[in-house]
């Protein structure tokens, strides 16, 4: 195969959900492939293939690296080719030339570069126009412990550092903090400086007040007016009860007058009960029990004098004559059918088909003479 990306890495964030992620790079093998899980602190966990992860080579063209637990947010995910450093091609003398394996062979030592070229690009270096002759460390770890790298006068890289150890620098940190403080604390000097002259002046104006004539007159009235403050203060808490009485006694007047209006009307309602409800039977006992009683029809009416007292019916009698006719129907029966007001009302047709009809009005009374005449006597 040819290589022809420069891809050695790939970086993703994980959000909890995705298990899938892609690698764009070409691998020998699975096992060349680093899966790196990195926290929001900067904490790096090297995952382990068929524990945390496998892998879907797609030869040439990546592969995808599978999850078991989806990667939670705010993690990194680092996937990054590590080619082993082996060299596994063996030439035979006299063989045919094996161009595949070659280029096989060939194609490693470009990933291989790729990735040592990925690790300069993340080193420290000295540009290609600077000098630097001391790159050396010659010091044993004895030599080399708590002490820090610094630069000489002349620029170089001084690795003989003897007059700085960790606990110098640990004592220019807390020199360093005392600065804070040293700051801090100035800045409140400003702070009270200022609060310092406000009250300065605040004396020299009482030092002025104590020179003005009627000073003590001031205080008194002072007294006065505080005086005056508690009884404003009792008049209000007086003007809140008086109010409370007065709607108190509104109240009661209301009350009385509601009482009266009831008396009132249930005097009026004796007096118009004529003395009390009378029994019509041993079960009436409500006004205008005659009156519910006595029903009437066709021209008459009834008036109720005195309801619930000693209640009285007037009948009477309104309209003009009324005319009954009768007439035989199919079982045999007379039937009387009169024109009078109501439900009872008959139409000229049932009028022609009478046996005979009988004439009568209000104040009317009807006799046969000796002749056998009917006669109407008003």
């Amino acid at each position: 195969m040819t290589v022809s990306s420069l891809s050695v890495k790939n970086s993703y964030n994980g959000n909890n959900s995705t298990t899938s992620f892609a690698y764009t790079f070409p691998i020998h093998s699975t096992s060349e492939l680093i899966v790196i899980l990195r926290s929001s602190v900067g904490v790096e966990t090297v995952q382990t293939l068929s524990t945390h992860y496998s892998i879907v080579d797609n030869g040439v063209n990546g592969g995808q690296v599978n999850f078991v637990t989806a990667p939670a947010t705010g993690v990194s995910v680092i996937l990054i080719r590590d080619t082993n450093l082996t060299q596994e091609v063996d030439y035979i003398a006299n063989d045919p030339f094996p161009a595949e394996t070659h280029e096989g062979a060939i194609d490693k030592l470009t990933l291989q570069i790729q990735e040592l070229q990925e690790e300069l690009d993340r080193s420290l270096k000295i540009s290609r126009t600077s000098t630097i002759t001391n790159s050396e460390l010659t010091k044993s770890a004895t030599e080399r412990a708590n002490k820090v790298l610094t630069f000489d006068t002349s620029g170089e890289l001084s690795l003989d550092v003897t007059s700085v150890d960790v606990s110098t620098v640990a004592g220019i940190a807390t020199e360093i903090s005392n600065v804070s403080s040293i700051s801090a604390a100035v800045s409140a000097a400003n702070t009270n400086s200022s609060n310092i002259n406000a009250v300065a002046g605040s004396i020299s104006s009482i030092n002025t007040l104590g020179s003005i004539s009627g000073l003590d007159s001031l205080a008194a009235n002072n007294a006065n007016i505080t005086s005056l403050a508690a009884i404003t203060s009792d008049i209000s808490t007086n003007a809140s009860n008086i109010t409370a009485i007065q709607e108190a006694s509104q109240n009661a007047t209301n009350a009385a007058n509601s009482a009266a209006s009831a008396a009132a009307s249930a005097s009026s309602a004796a007096a118009s009960a004529g003395g009390g409800t009378v029994k019509i039977t041993s079960n009436d006992t409500a006004p205008n029990a005659l009156d519910a009683k006595l029903l009437v029809g066709g021209n008459l009416t009834k008036t109720v004098n005195n309801a619930g007292g000693n209640e009285t019916l007037t009948i009477s009698m309104t309209g003009g004559a009324e005319v009954y006719g009768f007439t035989v129907n199919s079982s045999n029966n007379l039937i009387v059918t009169t024109t009078g007001g109501g439900s009872d009302n008959i139409d000229a047709a049932t009028y022609a088909s009478f046996e005979d009809v009988i004439y009568s009005s209000v104040g009317f009374t009807w006799s046969l003479n000796a002749q056998g005449n009917l006669i109407a006597t008003v």
